[in-house]
């Protein structure tokens, strides 16, 4: 979803996945795939920008969501910390001599 501007100075949140076009006349009309035509404040290129931004933060790392400001983050592109995969975790196979990690060789 994004953040619109009404032209009667009240915000509306567009699912960005439903937008068709974006055009200018000299008013930014948005049409969505149902046909409904919504009017906006926002420029022809700063719809672009904040539906490309939503875009970007769907595609981030999990638990970083820094790239986009209405999905939790600062919009710097700095979010939390990436969680790290775990470390390979040692097993003791029965009649081994000593643990190995597991889904190596030696683990069946």
């Amino acid at each position: 979803m994004v953040k619109l501007g009404r032209i009667n100075g009240t915000e509306v949140m567009v699912n960005a996945e439903l937008i068709e076009t974006v055009e200018a006349t000299p008013d930014t009309i948005i049409t969505l795939t149902s046909g409904k035509k919504l009017m906006v404040m926002e420029s022809v290129d700063q719809v672009v920008e904040k539906v490309m931004a939503y875009r970007r933060s769907l595609l981030a790392p999990e638990g970083d969501l820094g790239g986009h400001p209405t999905m939790g983050g600062s919009g710097t592109g700095v979010g939390l910390p990436t969680p790290q995969p775990a470390s390979p975790t040692l097993v003791q196979l029965e009649g081994a001599p000593g643990p190995t990690k597991a889904g190596g060789p030696d683990h069946f």
